[in-house]
């Protein structure tokens, strides 16, 4: 079974779940042009944005029966670095 590896990121307003870029391209490709600009980007991750894109990644993920794995979370009390961050776009 694939298991896809996603740390859960937040702070005081809102939350992410940082994914691996490979993870994306190599089993979730048709999702990159319907994540919105609301998730970030850096050079290895995509940190989906917690109402819209991440469930739309682990509901694509239930269906083609992968495996998500809830790595521990990581909170902030003040803005988290991901705000900081590239808004997505398509790679």
């Amino acid at each position: 079974m694939i298991k896809i590896n996603v740390s859960p990121i937040s702070d005081p307003s809102h939350g992410w779940y940082a994914v691996h870029k490979e993870d994306i391209t190599s089993f979730f490709a048709e999702l990159i042009t319907m994540f919105s600009h609301y998730s970030y980007m850096d050079k290895s991750f995509l940190y989906l944005e917690e109402d819209c894109d991440f469930p739309l990644l682990h509901s694509t993920a239930e269906n083609k029966g992968y495996e998500i794995k809830f790595l521990p979370d990581f909170y902030s009390d003040s803005d988290s670095f991901v705000r900081n961050l590239k808004s997505f776009k398509p790679f």
